[in-house]
C-alpha cells in the first residue's frame, strides 16, 4: 500500500505526496547516470543497452532501475524543485512535445520513483543526503563503529565490536532534540526493566554533548515474517508456523506480564534466530502500563494500526494512548501476514478508505488470502482482530495459548475455491495483458464498436484498471487507467467513438446524455481517475465538461439513456469534488453547480414519471427493471437523494409499492416480468431486466426508509438471481452481473453465506466462458471479458465490491 510501512524513531513519517501540486526532488545522493558509469557489479541482474541509464540510492532496498535517455533527461529535471506539472511543462517545451502525452508516457515510471523514494517531497528528511555520524573504526562509548545499520535525519543505529570482540548495537540521537532525548532515556529505562527477554541487553547510556547514545546488545536474527513461509495443508509447515506464532506472543505477553507496552508492532521489530527465539526490538515508542499516556507519543506502521487508532486518524484528532488491547489487535494483523504472507485487509491507497477499513471490514478468510484454509488458527486471529476491544482476548498471554492449542492435522469442511481461483487468475491475467498500454488494443481502439464508450469501450477499460488500482493498491494500473481515460477521450473524437450504427448502437437508440453510452461517461471517468491521482484540476475540467454534456435536450426517463442516467453519474462527481484534495473556488462552483442541475433533473422526472394529476406526465417506463425500468429510475433518484440530503418523495415511495406488487413468488425467490403490462409475462435473470438488479433497490429503500419489509423483498430478489444461473456470462445480462447482486447483499447484511455464493456463481461464469465462443467484445465492460474479470476482482474485496456506476 502506499502508507510508509516504517516507523522513524523520534520524527513522524512520510505524508503521502499531492501529485499536481506538491515540490518533489531529486535528492543529491541518489545517483542517475549512464550505464557506462557502473563497473559491472553494479549491473549484476539488470537487463541493461547501450546508451541506457541507471538509477539507484545508496542505502536504499529499492532495486536499481534502468532507464531510457529520454526519461533520464526528463527526471533530472528534478534535481531543482519543482511540482510534477511543472517538470513535465519545462521538458516538454524544450522538445515541442504534448505535456499531456508526455505525462502519460513517463507516469509508470513516475510512480515508480516515488515508492522507490528517488523522487521526494522538498522538505522531507529524505530530501537531503543523509550521512553517517561516525565513520568505520571511530570509537564509540569504547567501542569500535563496524557499520551505521540504520539512519534517519536524527536518529542513526550503529554496530559496534567490544573490546573483547563481542558485538553490541549503539542508538545515537541529536542531543538537541529534546523529544529524541527523552525518548532515547525512557527507552534505556524500558530495557533495563525487561534484563534481556525478550528484548536487547541493556549496556548502558552515554553522551559526548553533541549526541547522546544507548548501547544494547546486538541480536542476530530475521523479520519474523520471512521465518516461514505461508502455511501450507501440511502438519509440517504448519508446526513451523504455530510454534513462531506462540513464540512472538509469548514474547509480547512478557512484555506485558513486566508492565511494558511496546507500542511498535511490525515485522522489522521483531526477530527470529536460528533457534526460534523471538527478541523484540526498538522500544522507542514503549511505556509502562501506570506511565501518564501524555508523556509517550503514539507511532507506528499503519497497517498495525488498531480500530481506536485508526478512527482518530480518520477525524485528524490526536490519537489514543497505546493499550495492551490495541497491541493484541496488532499482534493478530503481525501474525496474519506471517502465517499467510498478505494483511489481513486488502487495503486501500487512499489515506481515508484505508482507516474505514480498519474500523469496518472484517479479516479476510486463509482461502480468501490465497492459502489453504486453516479453521481454528482462524478463529483465533479473527477474535484478536475484532473491532471492538471488549471482543479480543483477555490478554495477550491467553491469546498465545489459544494459538498453541491449534490443532495441526484439521482440513477445511467445506469446498476449496481454489479452482475459482485458478480461472478467476488466468482470466484476470489475460485480460491485464489485453488492456495493458503497450497492446495493440490501445494503439488501434476496440474493433468493435462504439470505441470510446463506458459500456462497451476505452472508458469501460479505464474503469476497470481504476478499480483494479484502488482494490489492489497498486500505482501501476491507475498510471494505465489515466492514459486509457485519456484515449477515450481521443476515441470519443473519431467515427464509431460514441455511436456505431452497424452495432445497432445509434444517437436514436441510446439518446445523447447517457453515461453509459456517450461522451458524459468518458468525462465522468477522466474525473473518478483524475480524483484517484490527487489531480483536482483534471477532476474539475472533466466534471465542467460533464456539465455541458446535460444541456443536451434529451429528456426521457429511461434509467441508462435517458435523464435518469445523469445522475447517478452526478451522484460520483459530487462525492470526488466534496473529497478533492485542496479545493479551491473553481471546485466549489463546479460542485454547486452539479448538485443545482442535478436537484433539477430529479425533480423534472420526478413531476414527468411519477407524480400523479401532472398533465405533462410522460409514462412510466415500459419495463420493471434496472436498466431500461422502474426499479433503475427509483433506485437513480433515490440515491441521488440521498448524496444530496433530501428525503425521499411520497410519490417515490407509492411507486415502490406498486413496483412491489408486481413482483411474482417461485420458491424463495421473488421475480418481475420484464413488461409492466404483457398479457403472457416473460422473464430473465439479469442486471438490466431481472431480479440481479432489483437487490440495489429495495436493499436502497431499506437503507432509507427503515421498513423491513424492503430487506426481505431484496433477499428474496437475491434468491432468485441464486436459483437462476442465466444465459451468459456478462455483466449486463448475465453472470458477472449476479456476482455483484450477491456481493451487493453481503455488504449490505455481512451474512457470509452470501460471499460463499458470489464465489461459486463466478466459478460457474468462468467455467460456462471457456465453452462459449468470442464474439468480438472482450474488451467491453458490460458485455465481454472485461467485466467478468472485474467480477473477479471485485469478489476478491468483497467489503468495496461496486457493481460499475450503478453503485
Amino acid at each position: 500500500m502506499a502508507t510508509d510501512g516504517g516507523t522513524r524513531p523520534c520524527g513522524g513519517t512520510e505524508r503521502p505526496v499531492k501529485v499536481t501540486t506538491d515540490r518533489l526532488i531529486l535528492p543529491a545522493d541518489v545517483t542517475l547516470a549512464p550505464v557506462g558509469n557502473f563497473d559491472s557489479a553494479g549491473l549484476a541482474g539488470l537487463d541493461v543497452g547501450e546508451g541506457d541509464w541507471l538509477v539507484t540510492r545508496p542505502g536504499s532496498r529499492a532495486r536499481s532501475m534502468v532507464l531510457s535517455p529520454d526519461l533520464a533527461e526528463l527526471f533530472l529535471g528534478f534535481r531543482t524543485p519543482g511540482t510534477i506539472p511543472d517538470v513535465i511543462g519545462r521538458y516538454a517545451g524544450m522538445h515541442a512535445l504534448d505535456p499531456q502525452g508526455v505525462l502519460d508516457a513517463s507516469w509508470p515510471v513516475l510512480t515508480r520513483f516515488l515508492h522507490a523514494k528517488w523522487l521526494v517531497l522538498e522538505d522531507s528528511y529524505l530530501s537531503r543526503e543523509l550521512a553517517a555520524w561516525y565513520a568505520p573504526g571511530i570509537s564509540l562509548m569504547g567501542h569500535r563503529v563496524e557499520a551505521c545499520v540504520h539512519i534517519t535525519d536524527d536518529t542513526q543505529v550503529y554496530r559496534t565490536r567490544t573490546a573483547m570482540g563481542g558485538l553490541c548495537a549503539i542508538k545515537v540521537v541529536d542531543a538537541t532534540s529534546s523529544r529524541c532525548v527523552a525518548a532515547l532515556e525512557r527507552e534505556g529505562r524500558i530495557l533495563q526493566r525487561l534484563d534481556g527477554s525478550p528484548s536487547p541487553r541493556y549496556l548502558g547510556l552515554g553522551h559526548d554533548g553533541r549526541r547522546r547514545f544507548l548501547a544494547m546488545e546486538w541480536c542476530e536474527g530475521t523479520d519474523v515474517t520471512k521465518a516461514v513461509a505461508p502455511v501450507g495443508g501440511d502438519t509440517g509447515s504448519r508446526q513451523v508456523t504455530r510454534d513462531v506464532l506462540s513464540a512472538v506472543l509469548s514474547a509480547y505477553a512478557t512484555l506485558h506480564d513486566r508492565q511494558v507496552l511496546h507500542g511498535d508492532v511490525h515485522p522489522g521489530n521483531v526477530l527470529v534466530d536460528a533457534q526460534g527465539k523471538v527478541r523484540v526490538l526498538d522500544f522507542g515508542l514503549a511505556r509502562l502500563f501506570d506511565e501518564p499516556d501524555t508523556r509517550v507519543p503514539r507511532g507506528g506502521a499503519p497497517e498495525y494500526f488498531d480500530p481506536d487508532y485508526a478512527r482518530a486518524a480518520r477525524a485528524g484528532g490526536p490519537p489514543p494512548a497505546a493499550t495492551a488491547d490495541a497491541e493484541q489487535y496488532a499482534l493478530g494483523a503481525l501474525c496474519y501476514r506471517v502465517a499467510t504472507g498478505r494483511d489481513y485487509v486488502r487495503f486501500s491507497p487512499e489515506a481515508d478508505r484505508f482507516h474505514e477499513q480498519i474500523v469496518r471490514t472484517p479479516p479476510l478468510s486463509f482461502a480468501e488470502a490465497g492459502v489453504v484454509p486453516w479453521p481454528k488458527l482462524e478463529s483465533v486471529l479473527h477474535r484478536s482482530l475484532s473491532k471492538s476491544a471488549s471482543a479480543r482476548f483477555p490478554s495477550v498471554a491467553a491469546m498465545a495459548t489459544a494459538v498453541s492449542r491449534v490443532g495441526l492435522d484439521e482440513r477445511p469442511a467445506t469446498r476449496s475455491l481454489v479452482p475459482v481461483v485458478n480461472r478467476a487468475d488466468r482470466l484476470i491475467e489475460s485480460v491485464g495483458k489485453l488492456v495493458d498500454p503497450d497492446h495493440r488494443l490501445f494503439a488501434e481502439g476496440p474493433t468493435t464498436g462504439p470505441r470510446a464508450t463506458f459500456t462497451n469501450g476505452a472508458a469501460g477499460i479505464a474503469y476497470y484498471l481504476l478499480r483494479l488500482a484502488l482494490l489492489e493498491g497498486d500505482p501501476a494500473p491507475l498510471a494505465a487507467a489515466d492514459q486509457w481515460a485519456e484515449r477515450a477521450a481521443r476515441l470519443a473524437r473519431e467515427p464509431r467513438g460514441l455511436y456505431d450504427e452497424s452495432a445497432g448502437v445509434g444517437r436514436n437508440v441510446v439518446g445523447s446524455v447517457s453515461p453509459y453510452h456517450t461522451g458524459s461517461g468518458v468525462e465522468l471517468v477522466r474525473a473518478l481517475v483524475a480524483h484517484a491521482r490527487g489531480d483536482t484540476r483534471t477532476l474539475v475540467g472533466a466534471a465542467r465538461a460533464y456539465l455541458q454534456f446535460m444541456d443536451e435536450p434529451d429528456r426521457g426517463v429511461d434509467p441508462t439513456f435517458g435523464t435518469p442516467s445523469v445522475l447517478a453519474g452526478c451522484r460520483h462527481l459530487v462525492r470526488c469534488l466534496r473529497e478533492a484534495e485542496y479545493p479551491d473556488d473553481a471546485t466549489a462552483s463546479v460542485l454547486e453547480q452539479l448538485a443545482v442541475r442535478a436537484d433539477a433533473f430529479a425533480d423534472h422526472v420526478l413531476r414527468h414519471a411519477l407524480r400523479r394529476g401532472h398533465g405533462d406526465r410522460h409514462p412510466l417506463p415500459r419495463y420493471t427493471g434496472a436498466a431500461h425500468g422502474s426499479a433503475g429510475l427509483l433506485y437513480t433518484l433515490m440515491t441521488w437523494w440521498e448524496v444530496a440530503n433530501h428525503d425521499v418523495d411520497g410519490d417515490a415511495v407509492r411507486h415502490l409499492v406498486e413496483l412491489a406488487n408486481l413482483g411474482v413468488r417461485r420458491g424463495r425467490g421473488l421475480r418481475w416480468p420484464m413488461h409492466t403490462n404483457e398479457a403472457t409475462p416473460s422473464y430473465m435473470n439479469s442486471w438490466c431486466h431481472g431480479s440481479p438488479g432489483h437487490v440495489y433497490l429495495w436493499n436502497a429503500a431499506h437503507r432509507l426508509l427503515g421498513d423491513t419489509a424492503y430487506h426481505d423483498i431484496a433477499a428474496a430478489a437475491a434468491f432468485a438471481t441464486v436459483d437462476d444461473r442465466g444465459a451468459n456470462t456478462s455483466l449486463c445480462c448475465g453472470q458477472a452481473g449476479h456476482v455483484f447482486a450477491m456481493l451487493h447483499m453481503y455488504r449490505c447484511t455481512r451474512e457470509r453465506a452470501w460471499l460463499r455464493l458470489a464465489s461459486e456463481r463466478l466459478h460457474s461464469a468462468l467455467v460456462d466462458r471457456e465453452s462459449m465462443p468470442g464474439v468480438g467484445w472482450s474488451h467491453s465492460l458490460f458485455r465481454g471479458d472485461v467485466g467478468l474479470a472485474l467480477a473477479a476482482v471485485e469478489v476478491e474485496c468483497p467489503e468495496e465490491a461496486r457493481f460499475p456506476l450503478f453503485e
